[in-house]
């Protein structure tokens, strides 16, 4: 869910699993051949090709870059707004999303993982239909395998880190060509958004169609986040459109800080020391930039209303009224009891009201 907190000590937790495979295969190699028992080389050889190249470390890797931009975002206390101030930095629209795309190191990002190592015969069945819980609160296979998902989230946070230190070239362009591809609402935020960087950089008067499709996509995603009723088989899957907006509005705010920095100067002090060409190149399109953020922040405030009416959903009980129904049926045999279905609500409960506060942290920050 949106426990962004909780949910990264598992992620690195898991990634012990392959800096270990990296560690001992050698060693166990080496031993191989000290005993003479040289069949089982190839045997080890494989066996850490196969976990290096596994689906889970590409998809838990790519987890723990995104990951920690929602995590920024939760902690940022003193942040700029997106756009037109400046922080106690002094950095006109920096913020601990761009400062982590800064220094983050993206090398692990370089394969797309060929080899699926999960059993998928383990996990627990509560239904007759044979469908794990997880695939019915969020109402999707459980595990997935999401090749396009990994293949996206290789081109991402390459893109955005190339936005925040200013690579914007021919490098950059490769990248967006390529997550063009995925018809994705977060491949066409980004793509629109950075042709807007585009145009600005040389100085060509900004595309408003490119603009008015991000705002379309925040603004549809906030409605439709707004559609759920109480209904508890649907609060996992609003949190995870909640998370996935909150997402888009992260990466727009990054394309408009940077759009930001091509604004003419605030401050007596940047008008003092900028030069005549930079602020007639910057003014061109200041009015479309302005605008543009009032769109997002229109939708963002729409976004927070939402999160709150869901906060006080589940702080009360009408939203678990089917789902005792659904424990008494005979497909939950496993939790029939009484004490055992008031256990299962409560764990839901805190689970859903800690995904609600941090989402509802998010879309409330400054640099959002």
């Amino acid at each position: 869910m949106a426990d962004f907190g909780g949910a990264m000590f598992p992620l690195v937790k898991t990634l012990t699993v392959y800096t270990q495979n990296q560690r001992e295969i050698p060693e166990m190699v080496a031993r191989a051949f000290q005993y003479g028992t040289y069949s089982r080389v190839l045997e080890f050889i494989n066996f850490s090709e196969r976990v290096s190249n596994s689906v889970q470390r590409a998809l838990t890797i790519r987890q723990t870059v995104r990951l920690e931009l929602f995590r920024r975002v939760g902690n940022s206390t003193s942040v700029a707004s997106v756009v037109g101030k400046e922080n106690a930095g002094g950095k006109n629209g920096s913020s601990e999303v761009d400062e982590y795309l800064r220094i983050v190191d993206l090398s692990g990002l370089n394969f797309e993982g060929s080899s699926d190592n999960r059993d998928k015969t383990v996990a627990i069945e509560f239904t007759k239909d044979r469908k794990v819980l997880n695939g019915i609160s969020n109402s999707g296979v459980f595990p997935s395998e999401k090749p396009e998902w990994i293949k996206q989230y290789t081109l991402i946070p390459k893109i955005l880190k190339q936005i925040v230190v200013g690579g914007i070239d021919d490098e950059l362009q490769t990248l967006l060509s390529e997550l063009e591809k995925h018809q994705t609402d977060i491949a066409k935020v980004i793509v629109s958004g950075v042709q807007l960087i585009f145009e600005q950089t040389k100085n060509e008067e900004m595309d408003d169609s490119k603009i008015d499709t991000v705002c379309s996509i925040l603004i549809e995603n906030a409605n439709n986040v707004e559609k759920f009723g109480p209904n508890w088989k649907k609060v996992g899957e609003m949190i995870r459109l909640s998370t996935e907006t909150l997402e888009l509005f992260i990466v727009t705010s990054i394309i408009l800080r940077k759009l930001q920095s091509y604004l003419p100067p605030q401050t007596k002090k940047q008008k003092k020391t900028a030069t005549i060409t930079q602020s007639a190149e910057s003014s061109k399109n200041a009015a479309k930039v302005i605008t543009f953020k009032e769109r997002v922040v229109e939708s963002r405030t729409k976004m927070v209303g939402v999160m709150k009416l869901w906060q006080d959903l589940v702080a009360g009980e009408e939203v678990f009224g089917d789902c005792v129904d659904e424990f008494k049926s005979d497909a939950w045999s496993l939790v029939k009891e009484a004490k055992m279905m008031e256990k299962v609500t409560k764990n839901l409960k805190e689970d859903w009201s800690v995904s609600l506060k941090n989402l509802s942290s998010g879309f409330s920050a400054k640099e959002v």
